[in-house]
């Protein structure tokens, strides 16, 4: 059975399929695939959202790398917050930031140095920055070691699959 609903996106920005990355324009409602097992989710213009690999448990792979996908088309800031992830300490001010800023106008990416921390905390991790646009993906790879880097797309073709 071919399954579809309206869903109805805000104006002001516009929108991507967090499934397939097709963009779309705010205003308007649009007719999107539904069957039973896919639920219709749409990213922001703009926002910048961390991924990890699926694991059992939180911590279970303390320094896995992070996905960091980057939704252009606007400006965006995303503040990356961890902790020790099993007890009270955030409380008492053991916890990092890492603020995460999207400049459209500069296309660039500025990941922070990082504020505070904490018994346990990884101080070197990958993270893999993918580049989401109107034109396709384009992915880039940095080590982030708690002082603030740049990162660009990649320059080159219109669609760079990883």
């Amino acid at each position: 059975m071919n399954w579809s609903r309206p869903v109805y996106l805000p104006s002001g920005t516009g929108w991507y399929d967090f499934w397939g990355e097709a963009w779309f324009p705010g205003g308007a409602a649009v007719d999107v695939p539904a069957p039973l097992e896919v639920m219709p989710v749409f990213v922001r213009a703009g926002a910048i959202v961390p991924m990890s690999p699926i694991m059992q448990y939180a911590g279970e792979v303390r320094d896995a790398p992070y996905e960091i996908r980057v939704y252009r088309g606007t400006d965006g800031i995303f503040p990356l917050y961890e902790d020790e992830g099993d007890n009270y300490n955030y409380e008492s001010g053991r916890f990092s930031i890492v603020m995460m800023r999207w400049s459209e106008r500069d296309g660039e990416l500025v990941v922070a140095a990082r504020a505070g921390d904490f018994d346990g905390m990884v101080t070197s991790r990958q993270l893999h920055i993918v580049f989401i646009s109107e034109s396709g993906r384009k992915s880039s790879s940095v080590v982030y070691n708690g002082e603030k880097i740049r990162v660009r797309p990649p320059s080159g073709g219109d669609r760079e699959f990883i």
